[in-house]
């Protein structure tokens, strides 16, 4: 399967250091000035979630959600604002914004949604195999043993269940 990508859409102002939280959870980190490069990565990678800025990509924020969503379709769109930024969050929500985060970035909230972002993959993969499996030998989920889980983000740390500075970790799911 190919690593998947977070792509940081917009003109964000002054440095972004994001590749370090990005890769932490086994993905590649990549940006796009606008929509129109967002469309370019889309048809070169496997983009996971897009963190957009509707006043860095020069739109109001429910355009921007639907020309991130129309650009990216499978990508979970993350909606980064400022604190004077005027948005409609149930709107927002309800029109498919993922999560949201605050300017400028705090690596702990971006720590945080990206870890929604890889739980909710995590948990759809292992949905869909479970199923897959269930259909094609003819049983019930119960006596359909568990495929291997993908590993937690690389500074998961097993025993506490916090992130840290470990470099690999397993940890196992009781049933």
């Amino acid at each position: 399967m190919a690593q998947g990508t977070v792509v940081l859409a917009g003109a964000f102002p002054g440095p972004v250091a994001l590749g370090g939280v990005v890769s932490d959870y086994g993905w590649s980190f990549a940006t796009a000035a606008d929509v129109g490069e967002l469309e370019r990565l889309n048809s070169e990678r496997w983009i996971v979630a897009v963190l957009f800025s509707p006043r860095d990509l020069a739109l109001a924020w429910d355009h921007a959600l639907r020309s991130v969503q129309k650009a990216v379709p499978g990508a979970f769109p993350i909606l980064c604002h400022r604190v004077g930024d005027l948005i409609d969050w149930p709107q927002a929500a309800g029109a498919g914004a993922f999560h949201a985060l605050l300017l400028p970035f705090a690596e702990r909230e971006v720590r945080q949604s990206l870890g929604f972002v890889w739980s909710v993959r995590v948990g759809s993969a292992d949905h869909a195999k479970n199923a897959l499996v269930r259909r094609v030998i003819g049983v019930s989920g119960a006596s359909v043993e568990r495929f291997q889980e993908p590993p937690p983000p690389a500074r998961f740390h097993a025993s506490s269940g916090k992130l840290g500075n470990m470099a690999h970790a397993r940890f196992a799911i009781a049933s």
